[in-house]
């Protein structure tokens, strides 16, 4: 019995009013884990924006450097003006418009600009600027072809090429280009028709004409072999020219009507 009163007596003490319940540490091993887990992160974050740090000093250092390669350096510099096509006159005409660029760093060569500067030469139709790396400045030029020579409202003969683009005074039209006698000098739709009708015929051909007459733009005529065509308009050009070769084979021709190619007329 006095076991059980004492026994009694100790839990009564223990769980008496006022008096706090003892608490239970946490465990050494659990807090030292954590700490250590709680460095691990921050050493991964430091090392992360530190890589970070590196990988960005580095694209710029890799920026700057091209940046002065393209920009900065001798090696990327225009040295020279290739020019292809045309004649020599015509090359260093080309070479006077082009010698500003000379010096310059190749990637800031406004070829556009080049390009617009050029073609502002009438004897050119067509104008390519390449950059040709490291240090060139390669020009393609299209020279035009004469098919006529015409006369224009003040009376000076000009060639005229298959577009009907007159682009060079002359004082007499060279051998194998016949002269056009337009009814309106001046008319850009008689120079038209006039040079459509002579693309139309190959380069033997047109080396046999004599003259054309444009009384109109549907009315072109020419003299071939002594033989007067009477052509009309520049529509169905082949077709003429096949139609009007196959009727100059004929004796005795003097007049050969292809107007109308499907039902052409010969006298």
């Amino acid at each position: 019995m006095v076991d059980q009163r004492a026994r009694s007596h100790d839990r009564s003490a223990r769980t008496s009013p006022g008096r706090r319940p003892e608490r239970r540490g946490r465990p050494a091993l659990a807090v030292v884990g954590a700490s250590v887990r709680e460095s691990a992160t921050r050493v991964r974050k430091r090392a992360t924006v530190t890589r970070v740090l590196i990988g960005l000093a580095g694209v710029a250092v890799v920026a700057a450097l091209l940046l002065w390669v393209f920009l900065g350096s001798p090696w990327l510099r225009v040295k020279s003006v290739n020019v292809v096509g045309g004649s020599a006159e015509q090359q260093a005409s080309v070479q006077q418009v082009t010698d500003r660029v000379v010096g310059q760093p190749l990637v800031n060569i406004d070829t556009a600009g080049v390009q617009r500067d050029l073609s502002g030469i009438p004897a050119f139709s067509r104008v390519d600027v390449i950059r040709d790396w490291p240090s060139r400045l390669t020009i393609l030029v299209t020279v035009r072809t004469p098919v006529l020579a015409a006369k224009n409202p003040q009376g000076a003969l000009q060639l005229v090429d298959a577009d009907g683009v007159a682009y060079a005074p002359v004082d007499a039209a060279p051998q194998g280009v016949p002269t056009a006698t337009l009814a309106h000098p001046g008319v850009d739709r008689e120079l038209r028709a006039a040079a459509g009708v002579l693309a139309a015929l190959d380069a033997g051909q047109r080396a046999r004409v004599s003259s054309v007459t444009v009384a109109s733009p549907d009315d072109v005529r020419f003299v071939i072999n002594d033989v007067t065509v009477l052509w009309g308009g520049p529509a169905e050009g082949r077709r003429k020219a096949v139609t009007m070769a196959a009727l100059l084979q004929q004796k005795g021709v003097r007049t050969i009507n292809v107007s109308a190619p499907d039902s052409p007329v010969m006298s």
